[in-house]
């Protein structure tokens, strides 16, 4: 029998998949494939369709038992035949033309193999060979044992079988023995776990060796904060014994200060104030001395004097004409150069005079000649404006005689050209020229049109903010290239881009720095650390209550109580930051 074409219709992953054998000279054909590929599934299924499909089988994960389907071609003798089978109890070959099939049509190609034999002889796999070599090395049956005898050349193979479960009977067996190995280990393990439980702590045991460590825990941590603060209270004391002499000094002084009696309190600044003093009064000393003398002589001066009652009386009088005297004391000079001005003046006027035609006359006459004020103002701007005027007289002149030279000319071409005829295009031209209608009206059309373009104008730039540059000026600018547009939008893309980085740079700093602030705040919070900083104010402010009760400015009476909290919060402060050092140096850092 020849196997000439296998259709895997619905079997296993496979779905219509044809294999064909085709014949030839070395008819031997190899399937071979990559794992998974399916080479099990097809010897399974040449069983299958030989001996139909098993009630369980395990190749329906993709098709359901109903839809399972193998067919094939096969040869024998000349005959073939072109079939199908489908999974059931009976009646489950058909032909490739649809007709049932007989349960035996494959006898004539199989012959009387049943599905044992075949799947023996031509279904060998991996775990067929596994058991077929594990019965052969176990003999357990006569072929087996002959097999096994004729392969390794042992011709006594039951006396050393026999030999061999012996030895397995005295390793172990069902039945218990103090003489089988395992027994004896199991005896060994038995007393193994006894040992160990009686080594294994219970947890009752445990709990209470667990509650006496915590208790003494707890203990240890009473004695450390008891020592703790015992060792800050001899600190203390050791202050106050460095301090003990300068004290009883101190206590002596008070003492002595207390038998002097009520004492005037000085300023702070009371020698520097009695030296500024002293010094003062020596020099108002020798300014008194010097006045004494200078008033002694004027007194002998006085002595000497004749003085008249009369002048006495007239006292303010004297007074009023020296300060008059004061007044007038510049007027002298002051009329000489007004002086000198005038001649200065009247010569100038005479000159001018002179030059008008007018004869030498004293003052009142010239000044009797001369125009009133704004008859005067009215020459002088027509003096002014003539100038301009002869300007534009001369320049009209100009434009005259260039005028009538261009008319010349224009008569004397205008002569020598022979007359022309006027095209009709130029009539038809000059007809719609004259059909446009009103031309004041269109120009005065045209003009609100430029008002409302330049108010657009004005407001767009109104628009652009405080535009300095003109209409005329940007017009004379030269755009920027396409290149240089290009070059601008990239460097503003590149500062966008900057920009942006900055701003998460910034927002990761900032959130670095706020973490970092609340570090500091939960370190402070659970360490509660001094630093130097606190401590040198703490002492700044007890130095600085002690110098106003030194200057007087505080009593000491008042102020005791508040001075020594003072000096033991900065002394406590002190301690803790001794204490805490690693803590402050933490944050320090």
């Amino acid at each position: 029998m020849r196997l000439t074409r296998l259709d895997l219709l619905k079997f296993g992953k496979f779905s219509d998949r044809s294999l064909a054998f085709p014949q030839a000279s070395h008819d031997f054909h190899l399937v071979v494939g990559p794992n998974e590929a399916g080479k099990s599934t097809l010897r399974n299924a040449i069983l299958d369709l030989f001996y139909g499909i098993g009630k369980t089988s395990a190749f329906n994960f993709m098709h359901a038992y109903g839809d399972m389907k193998l067919g094939a071609l096969i040869e024998h003798d000349g005959k073939s035949l072109d079939f199908a089978r489908t999974k059931g109890n009976k009646r489950t070959l058909t032909h490739s033309s649809g007709d049932v099939l007989a349960d035996d049509a494959l006898v004539p190609f199989l012959g009387a193999t049943d599905r044992s034999f075949f799947d023996q002889m031509f279904g060998l796999d991996h775990d067929k060979l596994v058991r077929g070599g594990n019965d052969i090395l176990n003999a357990s049956n006569d072929i087996g044992q002959i097999l096994f005898q004729s392969a390794t050349g042992i011709g006594s193979l039951g006396d050393v079988r026999k030999t061999l479960e012996a030895e397995a009977n005295l390793l172990w067996a069902p039945k218990k023995s103090s003489e089988r190995e395992y027994y004896i280990a199991r005896d060994e393990l038995e007393k193994a776990d006894a040992q160990l439980k009686q080594l294994t702590v219970r947890t009752k045991e445990w709990l209470e060796y667990s509650t006496t460590v915590e208790r003494l825990g707890g203990d240890f941590a009473t004695a450390r904060a008891r020592y703790a603060k015992l060792d800050q209270h001899r600190n203390q004391l050791e202050r106050m014994r460095r301090v003990a002499t300068a004290l009883a000094v101190l206590r002596q002084k008070q003492a002595d200060l207390q038998l002097l009696g009520a004492v005037t309190a000085l300023p702070a600044n009371a020698t520097s104030m009695m030296a500024n003093a002293e010094l003062e009064l020596a020099t108002a000393t020798e300014a008194q001395q010097l006045h004494d003398t200078q008033a002694s002589a004027l007194r002998a001066q006085f002595d000497l004097l004749d003085v008249k009652a009369g002048l006495l009386l007239r006292a303010d009088d004297i007074q009023a004409l020296a300060e008059m005297r004061q007044q007038v004391r510049a007027h002298e000079p002051d009329i000489l150069k007004r002086q000198h001005e005038v001649d200065l003046l009247w010569q100038t006027a005479r000159s001018l005079a002179r030059e008008l035609g007018w004869p030498a006359q004293a003052e009142a006459a010239l000044q009797a000649r001369v125009p009133p004020a704004l008859t005067r103002t009215a020459i002088a701007a027509l003096i002014k404006k003539r100038a301009a005027v002869e300007q534009a007289r001369s320049a009209a002149d100009d434009a005259l005689n260039g005028r009538l030279g261009e008319a010349r000319a224009l008569d004397a071409q205008a002569s020598e050209r022979v007359p022309m005829t006027v095209s009709p295009a130029v009539r038809a031209a000059l007809d719609r020229a004259r059909n446009l209608g009103d031309t004041a009206a269109a120009e005065l059309l045209l003009r609100e049109r430029l008002r409302r373009a330049s108010a657009e104008l004005a407001a767009a730039q109104a628009g652009l903010g405080n535009w300095p540059l003109t209409v005329d000026f940007l017009r004379t600018m030269q755009a920027p290239s396409v290149d240089q547009i290009d070059h601008f939008l990239a460097q503003q893309n590149r500062a966008a881009t900057d920009r942006a980085y900055l701003a998460e740079r910034l927002d990761d700093q900032q959130a670095a720095v706020r973490q970092v602030e609340l570090d500091i705040v939960q370190f402070q919070t659970l360490h509660q650390p001094v630093t130097r900083e606190q401590v040198a104010d703490l002492r700044r402010e007890r130095d600085t209550l002690w110098d106003a009760i030194k200057q007087g400015q505080r009593a000491p009476v008042n102020t005791a109580t508040e001075y020594e909290a003072k000096v033991a919060i900065a002394d406590k402060m002190a301690d803790l930051r001794h204490d805490g050092a690693q803590q402050a140096t933490e944050l320090q850092a």
